[in-house]
């Protein structure tokens, strides 16, 4: 998405941006491309899928449908937080299952200038796409393919292989 700095100015050059749904888990904050969520919502009750990886908490009932609820505390390495679980449901085009991101909070939708955002390092999971240099600090954005593609290899092998 491009945008002009300064409400649209035309003397001003306009400034690339990736506008991502920040979202924390643990002590760390991660981003997911807006255009990619469908909704955010409270955690609904799940139901444990024997078999699957211990990051996939279950499925749940999100809209009417049944959709996979992935734990990003336990996929990410972080230790839960007060509860009060927030569940980001992932739009994955034009794909079957439904995807959601369990994490402790969503804040807001944070504008990160391109030229903030640098590769990765190494993580466990494979998610991280890129990272957002903030002031606050960094805020890792997570690919949903990715994630929705672990989520697809758990269930492809009966119980996965990440976390």
């Amino acid at each position: 998405m491009t945008e002009s700095a300064v409400g649209g100015t035309p003397d001003v050059d306009p400034v690339e941006v990736l506008e991502v749904v920040a979202c924390r888990v643990g002590e760390s904050w991660y981003g997911l491309e807006v255009g990619r969520v469908r909704q955010v919502d409270d955690c609904p009750p799940t139901t444990r899928v024997p078999r699957t990886a211990p990051a996939v908490r279950g499925v749940a009932s999100v809209a009417g449908e049944v959709t996979v609820v992935v734990d990003a505390r336990v996929a990410l390495d972080s230790s839960p937080d007060d509860g009060s679980d927030r569940l980001v449901v992932l739009d994955r085009g034009d794909q079957p299952q439904p995807v959601a991101l369990l994490v402790d909070a969503v804040a807001d939708i944070e504008r990160c200038p391109v030229e903030t955002l640098g590769r990765p390092g190494p993580d466990d999971t494979g998610w991280a796409k890129a990272v957002a240099d903030r002031e606050s600090g960094p805020l890792t954005v997570l690919s949903v393919e990715r994630i929705a593609e672990t989520v697809s290899t758990a269930n492809t092998r009966g119980h996965g292989d990440f976390k």
